[in-house]
């Protein structure tokens, strides 16, 4: 050490830490060093460069989530969504591993909701759908309810 350095042990309640003077201060309780002073400016860059990587990577999450909604077609979005609120956790894994097919390019093509239904078969979960018969006659769409009313007044 040169001569114009010298060290400085303080107790601070729990706490023992041991400073590095390069000149001496009139004060050392309320002055900063310079070597001090700079671990702050070090602190604070790092925390304002890591707020700005966490600024950068939620809207590349939204662009994701945007991909694959654009490639589901028909019934697809259906059945992610029936599936989310049957099996949230296997979803998401489901959804994060089609996400990553498609920003690396490999799926191109549109998912359909039988294929993505099949998908949900081929790993074990039966996605329960929503779904109603409907019948064209004489013109009208009715649904088969009220078909089988129909007849049974007749």
């Amino acid at each position: 050490m040169s001569s114009d350095c010298f060290l400085r042990y303080e107790t601070i309640p729990d706490t023992a830490t041991l400073k590095i003077y390069t000149s001496k201060p009139k004060n050392p309780w309320f002055e900063l060093s310079d070597i001090d002073l700079e671990l702050l400016r070090r602190k604070k860059l790092l925390k304002m460069q890591r707020m700005l990587l966490k600024a950068k990577a939620q809207p590349l999450k939204k662009e994701t989530g945007k991909t694959l909604q654009d490639i589901l077609v028909g019934r697809a979005k259906e059945v992610l969504e029936a599936a989310k609120a049957q099996y949230p956790r296997l979803a998401k894994v489901v959804e994060d591993v089609l996400e990553e097919a498609v920003r690396s390019g490999r799926i191109r093509g549109p998912i359909t909701g039988e294929e993505l239904y099949t998908l949900f078969l081929n790993l074990g979960v039966r996605v329960r759908l929503r779904t109603t018969i409907k019948i064209v006659e004489h013109g009208k769409l009715k649904t088969l309810s009220e078909k089988i009313r129909e007849s049974l007044r007749e």
